[in-house]
């Protein structure tokens, strides 16, 4: 018989508390933690450094719709005081999130007050004067509509009533700092995506809410020295609708298993792409550019295999560029490096006059089965 884990975290109002059943999720662990045995470069501050800086800005961004590219946000990082960088409509996020993640990387405690002074850096700018918080006020005061579509014939949710909010909280903040049972990096990953979660039903602001989860979540990450799992953001925009379905289908049902199969097993993907990353890396004994990482992970994640398909879906989570400019600053260099090799031209013609063509890693550098385990 399956057990499940009831939670400590009610549903507001209710004397029912949210749930997952144990059987499925600690399989899923247990099939990470054998992997990050074999992977033990990754958990470590220096690693979550490097992930956070510009690879999580971008992705939790994109989740919220901002597809600034990398360029765009290691300008930023490089220049934050020089607004002449500001290219595209994320840049005050971008600001944003770099100021919260340098906040969280100082292991502050996760607390009323600090939460307060990471959603003031990460909402600065973002929010309509009705929407800021006074200097006494630590949550809304008011209802708020969740909009999860652009459809009109999609309902919103909304989040937890505003009197509920300071008790609800309490709870939360109880949990983050109750640490039994977890004798697993796997399992406080777990916890973090139940807290992200929580935090996402609770809705306790106006706007800004979700990355102010998804930082949380990696903020008790890092607190608790679990590096590797800190780029879980890099696999939600990928899946962005089943993410959104996901959330609102565990309101309703209290059962947070789905939910957590679908945190595990994105964050799984990602890791083994970072692996063979590194592997590419120790391979042609050179350190590839910020660019060329995140075009080998688009590549990894890509099911298709030509270069305007590469497009297509680049396209999907950065701000438009001609395929020119595609190829000349994010394709070319691996090829260049063999890292991607061409195996055959297609019939269909490029701009510039060529064909288009497939092209696969190079397997004599690295070896991506892993992904398919």
């Amino acid at each position: 018989m399956e057990k499940f884990n009831s939670l400590p975290l009610p549903v507001a109002g209710k004397k029912i508390n949210f749930y997952y059943y144990n059987n499925i999720i600690n399989l899923l662990c247990n099939d990470i933690e054998e992997f990050l045995d074999s992977s033990k470069f990754i958990n470590n501050s220096k690693f979550t450094k490097s992930v956070l800086f510009p690879y999580e800005i971008k992705f939790n961004n994109s989740v919220e719709g901002y597809y600034d590219d990398i360029e765009s946000i290691m300008k930023i990082i490089n220049n934050p005081n020089d607004e002449s960088v500001n290219e595209k409509n994320g840049y005050q996020s971008i600001i944003n999130l770099i100021k919260g993640y340098n906040y969280i990387l100082k292991h502050p405690s996760i607390n009323e007050d600090n939460l307060k002074k990471l959603y003031n850096m990460l909402s600065e700018r973002l929010l309509e004067p009705r929407e800021i918080l006074s200097k006494d006020q630590y949550y809304r005061k008011n209802d708020v509509y969740i909009f999860f579509s652009k459809r009109l014939d999609i309902e919103p949710d909304m989040g937890v009533r505003a009197d509920f909010l300071p008790e609800s909280m309490k709870r939360l903040f109880d949990y983050i700092d109750n640490e039994k049972g977890l004798d697993s990096i796997s399992l406080k990953y777990v916890k973090s995506q139940i807290i992200h979660f929580y935090f996402v039903y609770l809705h306790p602001y106006y706007d800004v809410n979700g990355r102010t989860s998804r930082t949380l979540a990696i903020w008790y990450l890092y607190n608790n020295n679990v590096n590797a799992f800190t780029l879980f953001n890099r696999g939600i925009p990928y899946s962005r609708n089943r993410y959104y379905e996901l959330i609102r289908y565990t309101k309703r049902t209290i059962n947070l298993t789905t939910f957590l199969i679908f945190m595990l097993n994105n964050v799984k993907k990602e890791l083994q792409k970072e692996h063979i990353i590194n592997n590419v890396e120790d391979s042609i004994n050179a350190k590839l550019s910020f660019v060329e990482r995140q075009t080998l992970n688009y590549i990894l994640e890509n099911k298709v295999n030509t270069f305007m398909d590469f497009v297509t879906f680049y396209h999907r989570f950065n701000n438009p560029k001609c395929f020119q400019e595609v190829y000349e600053q994010m394709f070319f260099p691996l090829l260049e490096k063999q890292i991607v090799v061409p195996t055959r031209e297609t019939k269909k013609h490029l701009k510039n006059g060529k064909n288009n063509f497939c092209y696969e890693i190079n397997q004599e550098i690295v070896d991506t089965s892993i992904l398919k385990k």
